[in-house]
């Protein structure tokens, strides 16, 4: 049997993406279809090129071996077929708030070799704004029912609810405790982005509903100007149980939780269907890789959840996987053909 390109590119799409069926999904075609390339594959070289469990599938020696050179196969050929077109490589530009979750860089990298990403750290307003301007392709958002964002005419999928927790300083009499009723911290100085933003206004009426005004004495919006406040002025605030811990403040639960919803936001008209699908199923597995690595306790916490939801982390079976409905058209970039 002749060794086939097509073959090499079924191989990477499940390397890359440790699935069976998210290659499939990745590639427009169906998951027989992808078992059935990748036996070929392995009849040819008489070596299993990867090991199969009910989680996820790993490569073998064999597969170690081939990732390389199958890499390099694909990516010449592409290239060729670039420089031919006198095309460019194309560029996938993509908005985050949470800094965490751009860690879905290093796979999409992976699975699409040829193209260029400009993501951009920003407030989700901003991204939702570019996007309609044409100056972003899709971007992860937090939304908040106070102040929903403006997503007619928009692709958008639902990725998890987050509980926003209590940040307090170290010092502080509630900073063991094992939750903290929001009406506890009424006397406390707060710290809290400046008036206008989103999230300013999702505390204060969470305060509010608890039956206080809260008393800020500082605004900012830079991550280390607000544990200067914290640390050092005793200021308490509320943020993202994701956010990478500090020496300067602690972490805690809310009795009674308050949420945002964390949101997949996209053109429908820019980005292929089969790419929001992946993306979708990256940023749920990064959001619980940095929830259980910053915040092992939140991180067990969804990981219960998620479990007693029947929805796998990331690189579990299909069915656990975030549903996308279809988009429009399918610009950039589809799977290499």
């Amino acid at each position: 049997m002749e060794l086939e390109v097509r073959q090499l590119r079924v191989f990477l799409a499940v390397a890359r993406s440790e699935s069976f069926s998210r290659a499939a999904l990745f590639l427009g075609l169906t998951q027989p279809a992808v078992t059935a390339h990748v036996k070929r594959l392995e009849r040819h070289f008489g070596l299993p090129l990867f090991a199969r469990t009910t989680r996820m599938v790993r490569l073998t020696e064999a597969g170690r071996r081939l990732l390389p050179l199958a890499e390099r196969v694909v990516f010449d050929l592409a290239e060729v077929d670039r420089v031919m077109a006198g095309g460019s490589p194309a560029t996938f530009r993509f908005g985050a708030e949470a800094p965490a979750l751009t860690r879905i860089l290093g796979p999409l990298r992976r699975l699409l070799p040829t193209t260029d990403f400009d993501v951009v750290v920003e407030l989700s307003e901003r991204s939702v704004a570019q996007i309609r301007a044409g100056q972003r392709h899709a971007a992860q958002v937090y939304d908040f029912e106070v102040s929903p964002l403006p997503l007619d005419g928009l692709g958008s999928v639902v990725l998890d609810r987050e509980p926003i927790w209590a940040v307090l300083p170290r010092s502080h009499r509630l900073a063991e405790a094992p939750a903290v009723a929001l009406a506890e911290l009424a006397g406390d100085p707060w710290v809290l982005r400046p008036t206008g933003q989103r999230l300013r206004r999702f505390v204060v009426e969470a305060c509010r509903s608890a039956g206080f005004e809260p008393r800020v004495r500082h605004a900012a919006t830079d991550g280390t100007a607000i544990e200067y406040m914290i640390a050092d002025h005793g200021c308490v605030t509320l943020g993202s149980p994701i956010n990478l811990g500090s020496p300067h403040y602690v972490q805690r639960p809310l009795a009674d939780p308050v949420e945002r919803t964390l949101r997949l936001v996209w053109s429908t008209g820019e980005v292929a269907h089969e790419l929001v699908v992946v993306v979708a199923d990256l940023m749920r597995g990064r959001y619980l890789d940095a929830a259980l690595t910053n915040n092992p306790e939140y991180g067990r916490t969804l990981l219960d959840r998620r479990r007693r939801a029947a929805v796998p982390a990331a690189g579990a079976p299909a069915a656990g996987r975030v549903s996308v409905p279809p988009t429009g058209a399918s610009v950039l970039p589809g799977p290499a053909q």
